[in-house]
């Protein structure tokens, strides 16, 4: 089974765990990442606001540090939620296109299509290479449709921070869940932790949108794993494998290992094992255009692997083709 791509929070201790890992031929960071024993597959770094200005500079030197552990793994590029960088909410080219034109770390950034810029800044992002993804969003169909014209051609953690089927005074109308459904070719990616999308849910999106268009995310913080109900700010806690805000009005980030992902899917969703697997490698590894050497177990490829018992829990893993030490309950 190949190793995981994967993508979860980040905060500032997660940019220095990183910072000494970067290799500038590759513009790829290779680290071991242990949760509470758990191991976390490749990774999708994300932003999160609090990091603002330590992103941008991390983004700008992103040419230095050497390989410390070769058998460590790989966060293979950057993510940023939309507005992480916008002042004003909206996409701001003045802030966007610099950082682009002077980095080369960012591979993925995500929108809501219906904010003024949205679709400039789709497009310019597209033509540089880099993803353009919807996310947190109230857009309806013609917003989607215009957007996937633009460029946009994913969804962030599809069916959370956006709206489905709605109403308005008399009237019903598509929410943003629906649209993205109405466009075969727009892919979609899922908090498959049971809790941000229940299973029913899960099996619906992998019935719709098939294997080839969906992947699955955990969207993990770094207290991912963690039994403690402390998190990261006092107003959010972590209770039933989840964390929400302390007040219990919503949820306010993931806790789960992407073990605890193809278990759900597999045992509580009912998708067949197989799928699922590809859903983990394969098919985030084609989004995100390195299924040259990810996603798959192919002569030539990058030899990360996972061994998995017959409960779907994890019993080995080798990343570059090195078993990792204190994950391997095989040997």
């Amino acid at each position: 089974m190949m190793s995981l791509i994967e993508l979860m929070d980040d905060h500032e201790e997660m940019w220095k765990f990183y910072r000494e890992h970067y290799i500038p031929e590759k513009q790829e960071y290779y680290v071991t990442m242990k949760v509470e024993g758990r191991f976390i597959a490749k990774v999708l770094a994300e932003t999160i606001k609090e990091s603002k200005e330590l992103a941008i500079s991390e983004y700008r030197n992103a040419d230095f540090g050497k390989l410390e552990d070769i058998g460590g793994n790989c966060i293979i590029v950057e993510d940023i939620h939309g507005d992480f960088l916008w002042e004003t909410g909206d996409p701001d080219p003045e802030e966007y296109i610099p950082l682009l034109e002077e980095t080369h770390c960012i591979k993925r950034w995500d929108a809501a299509p219906e904010l003024p810029g949205a679709m400039q800044f789709g497009k310019y992002i597209t033509a540089k290479g880099v993803l353009a993804s919807v996310g947190h969003t109230q857009a309806e169909f013609e917003d989607i449709q215009t957007a996937y014209e633009a460029g946009y051609t994913h969804a962030t953690h599809f069916y959370n921070a956006m709206p489905g089927f709605h109403k308005r005074k008399e009237y019903k109308y598509e929410g943003t869940v629906e649209s993205i459904y109405l466009i075969d070719d727009m892919t979609v990616e899922v908090v498959a932790d049971g809790i941000h999308v229940p299973p029913t849910i899960l099996r619906l999106v992998y019935k719709i949108k098939g294997v080839e268009r969906t992947c699955l995310i955990t969207d993990a913080l770094a207290c991912a794993a963690s039994d403690s109900q402390t998190a990261f700010d006092p107003r959010v806690i972590i209770e039933d494998g989840v964390c929400k805000l302390a007040d219990r009005s919503a949820l306010a980030g993931s806790v789960a290992t992407m073990d605890r992902l193809i278990r759900t899917m597999v045992q509580k969703a009912e998708i067949p094992l197989a799928d699922v697997i590809r859903m983990i490698s394969e098919t985030p590894a084609r989004i995100m255009g390195v299924l040259d050497r990810k996603g798959t177990l192919e002569r030539g490829k990058d030899a990360d692997i996972i061994a998995l018992d017959k409960d779907l829990n994890v019993r080995a893993v080798w990343a570059m083709g090195q078993l990792v030490e204190g994950i391997n309950k095989l040997f």
